[in-house]
Parts: C-alpha cells; sequence; structure tokens
C-alpha cells in the first residue's frame, strides 16, 4: 500500500479500520465457533466407553538448567486448530503461591479486565496486562483459597468484554485439575 504526504492520514485511519474490522470478524468467528460447541482440547484423546475420560489438563516444562513446569488448558476451535483462550498455572522460582497466566483471543475491551468463576462462585476480577499476536495475556496470583476453589470445583468461566462492551464468557474443565497440580510438586 503506498501512502503520499497528503493522504498518509487517511490511509493509516482506512488501514486502522480494515485491521479492526478484520479482527472483530476473527473473534466473532471464534466466539460463534466456542457457542455452537465447535471447541476441542487439543492434543487429548477421546476416551472409549470402558475408560475414564481424559483430563484436558496437561503438564510442559521449559528446558535448561533453570527446568521449571506448569499445567495447562488450551481450547482451541476444532476446524482450524486456533486458540480461543488458554489457563497455565505454575509455581515460579519454587514459591508456595501458584502464579496463573490467562490467553484470551484479541479484540477484547482491555480496561474493563476480565472475571473468573469457579462453578455457581462469586467471580473474582483481573487486570489484562497486554496483548501480542499470540492473545491478550492476563497474570493471576493465586492465593491457597483461590487455589482450593480450583481444586473442588467442576469448571471455571472466564468471562470478558468484546469490543462493542458485550460480556462473553469462555468455560474450562477443571476435571483431573487436582492430580495434574500435585505432579508440579
Amino acid at each position: 500500500m503506498q501512502f503520499r504526504s497528503g493522504n498518509f492520514f487517511f490511509g493509516v485511519i482506512h488501514m486502522s479500520l480494515f485491521i479492526h474490522h478484520k479482527f472483530k470478524i476473527g473473534l466473532a468467528l471464534v466466539l460463534i465457533a466456542v457457542m455452537a460447541g465447535g471447541i476441542l482440547i487439543k492434543g487429548h484423546p477421546v476416551a472409549s466407553q470402558d475408560e475414564a475420560p481424559a483430563s484436558p489438563w496437561s503438564v510442559r516444562c521449559s528446558e535448561g538448567e533453570d527446568k521449571s513446569c506448569e499445567i495447562f488448558q488450551r481450547l482451541v476451535v476444532k476446524e482450524t486448530g486456533q486458540r480461543v483462550a488458554e489457563f497455565a498455572i505454575g509455581f515460579p522460582d519454587g514459591k508456595k503461591e501458584a502464579r496463573g497466566v490467562v490467553i484470551l483471543p484479541l479484540g477484547i475491551l482491555l480496561p474493563e479486565g476480565a472475571r473468573m468463576q469457579i462453578d455457581d462462585g462469586q467471580p473474582f476480577k483481573f487486570k489484562v496486562r497486554y496483548c501480542t499476536q499470540q492473545g491478550c495475556f492476563a497474570f493471576l496470583n493465586l492465593n491457597k483459597e483461590l487455589l482450593g476453589k480450583l481444586r473442588k470445583g467442576d469448571a471455571a468461566t472466564v468471562i470478558f468484554k468484546n469490543l462493542e462492551g458485550q460480556d462473553l464468557s469462555v468455560g474450562m474443565s477443571l476435571f483431573g485439575f487436582t492430580k495434574s497440580l500435585k505432579e508440579l510438586s
């Protein structure tokens, strides 16, 4: 795209609106797939009728001398493999208090932050710190009380607002959470 000095501002506005529109369409398609049940937890096999269901939580570890591990659950669109959301929990630097990272899709309203609700409990609010091409990142300090609720819960729902201010939510299963968290010890 070429801009002449007289048309630069108009070109930037046009490009900005195009990018904004493109993100709105992408977010809308992802959210339609979520609402239509088109979400599959990637990398987790479906159990047969004779087997116990597979946990949606996995453990991943960094390489090198400062090896650290975390549990995570990633929700993706089944047809495309595009990530909708991810929730990871670990104990950085051997600390006793867990730290969580929530990655949400692009196109969310940042000043509003996000909320997490465990089962039918009271939602708690947290800030979304920044966005990159990989998504929008929030970091949570998970005290013993909150970690206990996650261990006992069945589902966690992350609620956030789109650019139009409408509430959107993504649910994550807590099945297998406690067992996976014990693997970090």
